[in-house]
């Protein structure tokens, strides 16, 4: 041990020393300058600490030595410049530690290190290289390389293929990406990246298959997506993607389908979907959604089924509703869905059917209903719902049986009624509280009756509205509940003796049926105010309006009206709520809803059908949300959708089939998600989507067939993904795609067949991946294959252009790739010449003009074929252009270039040109000679 000598400044007394057996500390030796002394020293079998040695400016007198068993610590050596005398060390059986050496630059004097337990750089101020590392392969702890501020680069560490321990990369604020670990395969425990404010990229571990325990990414402020990550397919631990400000995808995390410990996502100011995540199926702790912005749905999550512990979801102020959580089964903890100002529902939450802890929704000042909750049937601990400023009913809650031990309803000051809450049996309940709603007047469900009449803990129940103040006024409410088993009308005479037979009837807990031939009005059913089951109205064929009903203000079950002769739906102006589906069919003189104007909710699908009269949905103008899917059909007079303007949650898909009159979707304004599908066929007179402006996701297929009228696809501008397939056939006037031009990904097949005046693809330009077949099929007028250019050949499966007898152009660079690599089927017959097989493509591919010109970006790139460059000409800026050889390997990548690029160092042969402005991505062949 050498320590604390202030005026030692040579060791030359050591220089016998060959062997140290045990450790060795060199530190606070303020005029020793070097080692030299040591000269003979060529092992040591514990460690080596050389600190604070002022004047030490390197480690000349080391040169002999090979190896360290235990660490190497070099720190605080403020004059050190370089670690020269080094070089001939191959092995450190423990940590390397370099930190604090303002002065030094690099480590190349480590050159001939082949093996070191682990890897400590940290506060190196003026280290721009770490290259000296070179020819070590594996590190069986860990490697923290941290406030290293002028570190650039993390080449020098090509050769790692494994880390034992962790990896932290944190605080170095000129570190751009991660160049050195392009070879690194496995890490045994945790990977963070943290606060490297210039980091723009992962894509050097696009080798990296297995992380033992977690993945910690914050503070990256620059970094966009995680590609890179793409060989993940699962994380013993923790992801925490937390405060990087640029993030807008979490692209790169495709194939990740478990993560054994929490999922957390949280500060991330630009991220708006979770697309990325679509193969992850299990979470086994908690899932923590925090402070995401412009988050609007949780697309991406689609095929989570189970999460171990808490859902929480908070503090996302653009979050609309939890579409993506389509799939969700189970959670293994609580759920808390709190302070989301935007969200308007919980669709998405369909599937789960039991909450094993407590389910706390509070604060949503937007929340208009609970649909999404349909399925959930037990709640372990409590139900809380406080705060939510909208929310009007319970609707969605209609199979919940079970609460295991509190009930709160508190503060939701539009809330009128307890409806929704019906089946519960509160007989398990500990303590009920219903306290501080300003509307809440109708707490007389089933449940809540039940409840008081057997109590088993505390109740509140004060501060709401006459009719809900107290225990008393809902017990006299309660009072007025009858006929569980429910109600046949089939006569005229019924209707009219109904007071009579049941007098004090005021709340029918279960179903009624209303259907007969002499039933010619419902006034004998004024004193009804709620139905807790389903309502059947139908084959009344003297029944033309529904006065009578005028007091009913929910209907816990569905309502059915078929094959009567209403005019409209006047009768039903108290009616808020409907628990389940609400379906009109035949009812050939309806001309309007009018009469359904304070229609809230609607727990289940809503379906009109059949009614030729129908003009307009006016009447429906107060409906904001419907639990299931939206089926309009076969009503020959309805132009449009207008009425349904507040309509913002739909749960299921959209089918809209043989409206004659409709010319487009005025109307659907609110619409931004689809979770299943959207289908639209044989509409005569539809001529384009203008009312479907603010739909940006749909989460089954969009199918367009059979619409003779229809020209273009305008209205459908903000749509940019669809998780199903994309069929559009037999649209017999439809010239272009006009509508499409922001769609960059279809799930399924691409199915463009028999739209017999179709000549252009190009609005298809930004789709970068389908997930099935590509089909181009009987298309008479359509000659060439440009906007199909950006989809990569390998999301494809099977290839099919056949008849289409105007199609010659096929040499899109994509199905070029697709013909040198091909994934499954091709069928390329029955075209025009040039693409009437798959030789005449291939032959095509190896061929091309003296310019390419792209007229979506507004490129043109010349010569071509081209020998040693070739100039690139824009009116955009153009960021970064690649090029890759036929089977997809990148041969070269130039960010920010110059017009002119030197492509001499290529062979000559086919290759794909990528270049990319601030409008995307276009890619085209290119022929080297």
């Amino acid at each position: 041990m050498i320590i604390i000598n202030l005026f030692l400044t040579n060791i030359s007394e050591l220089e016998n020393v060959s062997y140290i057996g045990g450790n060795i500390s060199i530190y606070f030796n303020p005029y020793l300058t070097n080692l030299t002394g040591l000269e003979n020293l060529n092992s040591i079998e514990g460690y080596l600490k050389i600190e604070n040695n002022s004047s030490m400016t390197c480690l000349t007198g080391l040169e002999n030595l090979n190896s360290i068993e235990g660490y190497l610590k070099i720190a605080n050596n403020d004059a050190m410049i370089s670690l020269t005398g080094l070089e001939s060390l191959n092995s450190i059986g423990e940590v390397l530690f370099i930190s604090d050496i303002d002065s030094l630059t690099n480590l190349t004097a480590l050159n001939n290190i082949v093996s070191v337990g682990g890897l400590w750089l940290t506060n190196n101020d003026n280290l721009v290289s770490i290259e000296g590392l070179n020819n070590v392969s594996t590190i069986d702890q860990y490697i923290k390389i941290q406030n290293n501020i002028n570190l650039t680069s993390l080449i020098g560490l090509e050769n790692v293929v494994s880390i034992g321990g962790y990896v932290l990369i944190s605080d170095n604020p000129e570190l751009t990406d991660l160049t050195g670990l392009d070879n690194l395969i496995s890490i045994g425990q945790s990977l963070e990246i943290i606060n490297n404010p210039s980091l723009t990229s992962l894509e050097s571990l696009d080798k990296l298959n297995f992380i033992g325990e977690s993945i910690w990414i914050e503070g990256n402020s620059v970094m966009s997506n995680l590609s890179g990550l793409d060989s993940l397919t699962s994380i013993g631990g923790y992801l925490n993607l937390n405060n990087n400000l640029l993030l807008t995808s979490l692209t790169g995390l495709n194939n990740l389908t478990s993560i054994g410990g929490y999922l957390s996502i949280e500060d991330n100011n630009s991220l708006s979907t979770l697309s990325g995540l679509d193969n992850l199926t299990t979470i086994g702790e908690y899932v923590y959604i925090y402070d995401n912005p412009i988050l609007a749905n949780l697309v991406g999550l689609n095929n989570l089924t189970s999460i171990g512990e808490y859902l929480w979801i908070k503090y996302n102020n653009t979050l609309t509703n939890l579409t993506g959580l389509d799939n969700l089964i189970s959670v293994g903890g609580y759920m808390k869905i709190q302070n989301n100002i935007a969200l308007v529902s919980l669709l998405g939450l369909n599937n789960l059917t039991s909450i094993e802890e407590y389910v706390l929704i509070r604060n949503n000042n937007a929340l208009t209903g609970l649909f999404g909750l349909n399925n959930i049937s037990s709640i372990q601990e409590f139900l809380s719902i406080e705060h939510n400023n909208s929310l009007t009913n319970l609707s969605g809650l209609e199979n919940l049986t079970f609460i295991g031990d509190s009930l709160w309803i508190v503060n939701n000051n539009l809330l009128k009624s307890l409806s929704g809450l019906n089946n519960v049996d509160l007989g398990s309940i500990n303590n009920l509280y219903i306290v501080g709603n300003d509307s809440l007047s109708t707490c007389a469900v089933q449940s809540i009756c039940e409840y008081l009449a057997n109590p088993n803990g505390t109740i509140e129940i004060h501060d709401n509205v006459s009719g809900c103040n107290s225990p008393e006024e809902v017990i006299v409410a309660c009072e007025s509940h009858c006929l569980p088993e429910g109600i046949t009308f089939s006569t005229q005479q019924q209707i009219n003796d109904f007071q009579t037979n049941y007098f004090g009837c005021n709340k029918i807990d279960g179903d009624v049926e209303i259907s007969g031939d002499d039933i010619s009005n419902l006034n004998g059913l004024n004193v009804l105010t709620s139905i807790g089951g389903n309502v059947s109205i139908f084959d009344n064929s003297n029944l033309l309006f529904l006065s009578g009903l005028n007091n009913v203000d929910s209907i816990g079950g569905y309502l059915y009206l078929a094959n009567n002769n209403l005019y409209n739906f006047e009768g039903f102006e108290s009616l808020t709520y409907i628990g389940n589906y609400f379906s009109v069919l035949h009812n050939n003189n309806v001309s309007s809803l009018t009469g359904l104007e304070n229609l809230v909710n609607i727990g289940g699908y809503l379906e009109l059908s059949g009614c030729n009269s129908l003009i307009t949905l006016e009447g429906l103008n107060s409906t904001s949300s419907i639990g299931g899917f939206l089926k309009i059909t076969e009503n020959t007079s309805l132009n449009n959708f207008d009425g349904l303007a507040n309509l913002n949650s739909i749960g299921g898909g959209i089918n809209i089939n043989n409206n004659d009159a409709l010319y487009n979707f005025s109307g659907l304004n609110g619409i931004t998600t689809i979770p299943e599908y959207l289908i639209v066929w044989n509409n005569n007179n539809l001529e384009n989507f203008i009312g479907l402006d603010n739909l940006s996701s749909i989460g089954g297929e969009l199918s367009i067939f059979s619409n003779p009228e229809l020209h273009s696809l305008m209205g459908l501008e903000n749509l940019n993904s669809i998780e199903g397939g994309l069929y559009i056939s037999y649209n017999l006037s439809l010239n272009y795609l006009a509508g499409l031009e922001n769609v960059t990904s279809v799930g399924g097949r691409l199915e463009i067949r028999k739209n017999q005046t179709l000549n252009d693809l190009t609005y298809l330009y930004n789709i970068k991946s389908i997930g099935g077949d590509l089909e181009i099929i009987e298309n008479e007028e359509l000659n060439n294959l440009s906007g199909l250019h950006n989809i990569e050949s390998s999301s494809i499966n099977n290839l099919y252009l056949t008849y289409n007898s105007q199609l010659s152009d096929c040499d899109v660079w994509n199905i070029c790739q697709y013909l040198a690599a091909p994934n499954g089927t091709i069928e390329i017959y029955n075209n025009a010449t040039g693409c009437n097989s798959i030789q005449e493509v291939e032959d095509a591919c190896l061929t091309s003009t003296n310019k390419i010109t792209i007229n979506n970006n507004k490129i043109q790139i010349f010569p071509n074929p081209a020998k040693k460059s070739i100039t690139i000409e824009s009116v955009m800026k153009i960021e970064a252009v690649s090029v890759f050889t036929q089977t997809g390997s990148k041969k070269m990548e130039i960010n920010s270039p110059q017009n002119k690029i030197d492509v001499s160092t290529l062979q000559p042969g086919l290759y794909f040109i990528e270049v990319e402005t601030e409008f995307g991505i276009t890619r085209e062949k290119l022929i080297i000679q």
